[in-house]
């Protein structure tokens, strides 16, 4: 796996870090702690690079969604240093994440933090240039959406009709967005147009698998990411070979398949081809 880290918020007083840290562990903490999530997340993105005038620049944007388990946190990380390895996004990413372990670190995966870093990406790109790649992670409810939790701070459910506003809100016209959790086709036609690429762990009516403590990566999270999208440069060929790995892989536990979607179109097909190495 590679070594994924991110780099910690300098600008607010370590004091404050260690007593809000403290006081989230302790369970005590919600309200200090979404106070303040806008700087958190300000702090974050005002350090991200200026897009390249002449050049298809990648953004990356990776959301854990649960703090239940480690899984999400842990392939959020490893996607966040791959594409900044491999798709030089290194500088232009950001990672919102629910878990203990990240609080100094990232802003929560909240819709809220999320509304705002795309905004501030869609401030910061050239709309008709620049890619921003999405990735979310957690786990899904049949036909309602994605859990956005980091107890006992914060709960939420986020809706396909949510994750569109937002993405209209920002203004990004190019994008990849990728859905890993059960049910997470649902999120697939609702927001699919000609200039975004979406692909999903599952459809929108069976549940994807792996999502434990003591994995390093969800089914889905490791076939696409660590096993073809860290060898190919291509999202739709890892794609394919990514599905083909699930489905072998979840005929041999004896699981339903959890059928991987991808929506696409030739518009963002051409426009991908300008970041394949």
């Amino acid at each position: 796996m590679l070594n994924a880290t991110i780099q910690p918020i300098t600008s607010v007083p370590k004091l404050i870090l260690i007593a809000l840290s403290f006081a989230i562990l302790s369970g005590c903490a919600s309200k200090e702690l979404l106070l303040a999530q806008p700087s958190l997340v300000e702090q974050q993105t005002s350090k991200l690079l200026p897009q390249r005038p002449n050049k298809t620049d990648l953004y990356f944007v990776g959301f854990a969604a649960d703090s239940s388990q480690n899984v999400f946190s842990k392939e959020v990380k490893y996607a966040q240093q791959l594409f900044d390895n491999k798709f030089d996004t290194k500088g232009r990413s950001v990672t919102l994440i629910n878990h203990s372990s990240t609080i100094n670190e990232a802003p929560m995966a909240t819709l809220s933090n999320l509304d705002n870093v795309l905004k501030n990406i869609g401030n910061t790109i050239d709309k008709n240039e620049d890619i921003v790649f999405l990735f979310l992670t957690g786990h899904g409810s049949f036909e309602k959406g994605l859990h956005s939790k980091f107890w006992p701070h914060h709960k939420e459910l986020i809706t396909p009709k949510n994750l569109k506003k937002s993405l209209i809100e920002s203004k990004i016209k190019w994008k990849v967005v990728v859905v890993s959790s059960c049910f997470s086709g649902q999120f697939a036609n609702e927001i699919a147009d000609l200039h975004t690429l979406v692909i999903t762990a599952s459809n929108p009516s069976q549940p994807s698998f792996g999502c434990t403590n003591t994995s390093e990566f969800t089914y889905f999270g490791e076939a696409f990411f660590k096993e073809q999208l860290a060898q190919n440069a291509s999202f739709i060929m890892a794609f394919i070979a990514a599905k083909a790995r699930i489905t072998v892989k979840e005929n041999k536990m004896g699981f339903e398949n959890s059928q991987p979607m991808m929506i696409t179109s030739k518009p963002i097909i051409d426009k991908l081809k300008e970041i394949s190495q």
